[in-house]
C-alpha cells in the first residue's frame, strides 16, 4: 500500500512541475485542479492505509475472544441453579401425567383382557361349563377392584372382544 501512495505522490509532483512549466492560464487551472483531486485522493488512501494498519494491530493485541474465555465456578452455579428450576416442575408435570394416564389406562387393559378371555371362553370352551363360573368370578374380581371405573371396565371388555373377533 505504500509503494502506491509513494508513486502517486511522485505523480503528483510532476503534474506540479507540469503545472508551473504551463504559460497557459487555462490548461495551468485544469493542471491545478487535477493536482488537487490527486492530492485528496491521495489523502484518502493515506487514511485508509492507516486505518487498517491501526485494525491490524488491535486485532493482534487484542484479549482471548469471548468464547474462548473460562466460565467461573459461579456462573457454573447460575447455569446449573436456571437448570434445575426448568427441569423439576417439567419432571414434576410429566409424572402427575404419568400417573393419570396410568389410572386411565389400567383398567382399559384390565378390562381387555377379561373380556378377551370371557369370548374365548364362550367361544372354545362351550361344552366345559365350569368355564364359565371361572370367568364370572374374574369378572366379579374386576368389578369389585375396579367399581369406580365400570366404564372403562367396559370399554376395556369391547375392545378385547373386538381383538379377539378381527385377530
Amino acid at each position: 500500500m505504500s509503494n502506491v501512495v509513494e508513486r502517486l505522490r511522485e505523480q503528483a509532483g510532476r503534474i506540479s512541475q507540469l503545472a508551473r512549466t504551463l504559460d497557459d492560464g487555462d490548461i495551468d487551472e485544469v493542471v491545478i485542479d487535477g493536482h488537487a483531486m490527486l492530492l485528496r485522493g491521495l489523502n484518502q488512501i493515506d487514511n485508509f492505509a492507516d486505518n487498517a494498519a491501526r485494525a491490524v494491530r488491535e486485532a493482534r493485541t487484542m484479549k482471548e475472544p469471548m468464547a474462548e474465555k473460562k466460565v467461573s465456578w459461579a456462573a457454573w452455579g447460575w447455569l446449573t441453579l436456571l437448570g434445575l428450576m426448568l427441569v423439576i416442575p417439567i419432571v414434576g408435570i410429566a409424572l402427575d401425567q404419568a400417573a393419570a394416564m396410568g389410572a386411565f389406562l389400567f383398567p382399559v387393559f384390565a378390562g381387555t383382557l377379561v373380556g378377551a378371555a370371557t369370548l374365548l371362553a364362550a367361544l372354545y370352551v362351550k361344552n366345559f361349563p365350569w368355564w364359565w363360573s371361572i370367568a364370572l368370578a374374574v369378572w366379579a374380581l374386576v368389578l369389585v377392584l375396579f367399581h369406580r371405573d365400570l366404564g372403562l371396565i367396559l370399554i376395556g371388555a369391547a375392545l378385547g372382544c373386538l381383538l379377539v373377533a378381527f385377530r
